[in-house]
Formats: structure tokens, sequence, C-alpha cells
């Protein structure tokens, strides 16, 4: 004789299963879209912080110097994460409802740039200003969900360099424009070369304070004067990208002004380096020269890391 039992128990856990199935589902498919586009939002957002705390850094410098505030100490604090989600699985870094936390390495006098800066002169001859490591203070991005960026500060410009290419954010105080005299129109260079000494780095998700004195105030190298033949300017490095974003640069600042193709040599990169060298206006056959104002500063920049769980 046969006899039927519920089946009840049996819907139930199937019901069950069911939901542990949806629920599956709708996280794999959260994880898989929803927390990279929010990781990405995030990473965004702190690469716009991170461009705005180098430009304010960048003012700040400058203050210091126009004021001649030597031995004022300057301090800026810089996250070098993005402080997102710290509860992670049991997967390594897979992260399970918020993105994975970013990080980065703040680093001064990392670069391999150098900056040479020479004027001719009638009266003493060829004249080095510079010749030397200007230092930089940059950041390196670490981000898992988008394109890793590098800030730096270098000379008195603010910078991004990236897979694609090196770009100006803000210009260094460079400047070439047209200057007036008795006999015609010829070329002035203004150029503050700033320099960035000490050696650190610290790698890591948390805020590190950046601290900055002005070591003098300013020293004028070459006054105004017309006895002055040429200035040229010379970055080296060994990456191409940065070449040619300096390459580009000294094309916009003489475009800034109209400054006419006779009044300099033609830009190339060659040997590592690339070259502006000025040599102002002819008038029938004779040299105006050229008018110059460099001011060579100096800066010591240090790195420290910010306790973040004080009580």
């Amino acid at each position: 004789m046969k006899t039927f039992q519920s089946e009840d128990g049996l819907s139930e856990v199937i019901g069950f299963i069911l939901l542990i199935g949806l629920l599956v589902v709708f996280l794999a498919v959260y994880q898989t879209y929803t927390v990279p586009v929010q990781g990405r939002d995030t990473e965004i957002d702190h690469m716009n912080e991170i461009k705005n705390t180098f430009t304010a850094y960048k003012i700040s410098l400058d203050s210091l110097w126009v004021n001649e505030r030597e031995g004022t100490m300057l301090s800026t604090t810089l996250d070098m994460g993005t402080g997102g989600g710290y509860s992670q699985g049991g997967f390594g870094n897979i992260g399970f409802l918020t993105p994975i936390s970013s990080g980065g390495s703040v680093g001064v006098n990392q670069r391999n740039e150098t900056i040479t800066v020479t004027v001719g002169s009638n009266i003493d001859g060829v004249r080095t200003l510079a010749d030397f490591n200007p230092g930089a203070l940059e950041y390196q991005s670490n981000n898992y969900y988008w394109i890793d960026q590098n800030y730096y500060y270098q000379l008195g410009g603010v910078f991004l360099e990236q897979n694609s290419g090196s770009t100006v954010r803000v210009m260094p105080p460079l400047t070439i424009a047209r200057y007036g005299t008795d006999e015609g129109y010829t070329a002035k260079v203004d150029f503050t070369i700033i320099r960035l000494n000490g050696g650190e780095l610290i790698s890591g998700t948390g805020p590190v304070r950046v601290e900055t004195n002005l070591n003098n105030g300013g020293i004028i190298e070459s006054p105004d004067y017309v006895g002055i033949t040429n200035v040229t300017i010379t970055v080296g490095s060994d990456n191409p990208k940065t070449l040619l974003m300096w390459k580009n640069l000294f094309e916009d600042s003489l475009a800034r002004y109209g400054i006419p193709s006779e009044w300099y040599d033609p830009l190339t990169i060659s040997d590592e380096k690339v070259s502006l060298n000025v040599i102002g206006a002819q008038v029938n056959g004779t040299s105006l020269g050229v008018y110059a104002n460099i001011i060579r500063t100096n800066y010591t920049t240090t790195l420290q890391t910010v306790a973040t769980d004080i009580q």
C-alpha cells in the first residue's frame, strides 16, 4: 500500500536555494559593474584633488620668493590614497561591496631632469647661471580602476605625466616678450630658476605632510641691460615625452607674445636635450641684443607622515 508524504519541506529548500542563487548573481553583477564605476569616480576625484593641491603649492611657493619670505615654512597635506573600501574579502585584494582603496607615493628629487641656463655677453663672455638638477616634488598614483597619473612640481610649474604623454598643467615662471628700445623692439627673457633641495620617498594610502622652506629670497643673476647677446635655456631628460613637453612649452612661450622666428634659433630635440636660444632682433645688420631678468631661488622640501587615528 503506497503512502504520500508532504512535499512542503522540499519546496522550502528549493525556494531558499533559489534565493541564495539570486543573491549571489546580484552580488556578482554589483561587484563586476557597480564597484568598478564607484572606484573609478573616486579615483578621478582624488586625482583632481592632487592637481588642485599641486596648483595651490605652486602659488604658495611663488608668493614666498616674490615677497622674499626667507626662512618661512610652508606646510601642506597631500592624501596619497583614496580611502576607499578597507574591508576586503578572503581572496587578497578583491573588494566586496566597496572599491579597493588605492595608494600612491610622494617623492622629493626622484626625477632625472637637468636645467642649464647661460647668457652670452659682449662684456664678460658666456656666463652659466644654472647647471644642475632642479629637483621636483612628485606624486605617483597606484590606481586600481583609473589610469595612473603622475603630478609633479618642478621649476615653478605643475606637470602631468601618464602613459599617453606629458603635459603642462601650470606654466613655470618663464616669459619671453617684446621689449622696446630706442633702436626698435627686441626680445626680453624673464625666467625664475627654482631649485628644490632634499631627497625623500614615502609610499602608502594615508596623508603625508609636505614642508618647504625658502632658503633665499631670490638672487638676481642677470639684470636688465642690452649687453646680453643671447640667452640659452636647456632642459635635459632621458624621457622623450618630457623633452617633447618642454619643446611645446618653449613654443607656447614664444607664441604668447608673437616672438618672430628670427629672434631665436630653431627648436630641436637631440642628445636627450631640448634648448631655447633667444638671440633678439637684428636691425640693419646690427644686433639689438636680448634684455634678460634671470632670478634664482632655492627651497628645501621635507616629507612627514601624518597620524590619522589619534584619540
